[in-house]
């Protein structure tokens, strides 16, 4: 069952093959959400939501940048993904990549944005 309205919209997309990863980005979605976890002693684990990320979305090989973008290094292989997947829009929290201004014509949201331009009726609907 999804609990929030982000992880409903998340499922809708992934259900259309709208969501995008490429193995590091994988790798990083792992070792946050088991990070995650364990600091805030969730009782499940993350393993249901990578399940559904290995299964349902779109799998990319990364397209490799001319020049560093993000701040930090380490987040460029969501920009490399985003190529890849000739994607619009990239949805983030880290302030490393929501500070970017549209590397190569990519929108970078945060889920609050992101959630913010869906119409109302759908909002409604994911509360």
């Amino acid at each position: 069952m999804v609990k929030t309205r982000l992880g409903a919209v998340l499922f809708q997309e992934f259900t259309l093959g709208l969501v995008a990863v490429s193995d590091p980005v994988y790798d990083e979605y792992r070792r946050v959400a088991w990070r995650v976890k364990e600091q805030e002693r969730l009782v499940g684990g993350p393993e249901p939501l990578l399940r559904l990320i290995r299964e349902r979305a779109v799998w990319v090989v990364p397209e490799p940048l001319t020049k560093r973008v993000c701040r930090d290094p380490k987040d460029d292989k969501f920009i490399e993904a985003a190529l890849a997947a000739r994607a619009g829009v990239l949805l983030a929290r880290d302030a490393d990549l929501t500070d970017l201004e549209k590397p190569y014509g990519i929108e970078i949201l945060t889920p609050r944005q992101f959630l913010g331009r869906l119409p109302r009726k759908i909002r409604r609907g994911l509360a």
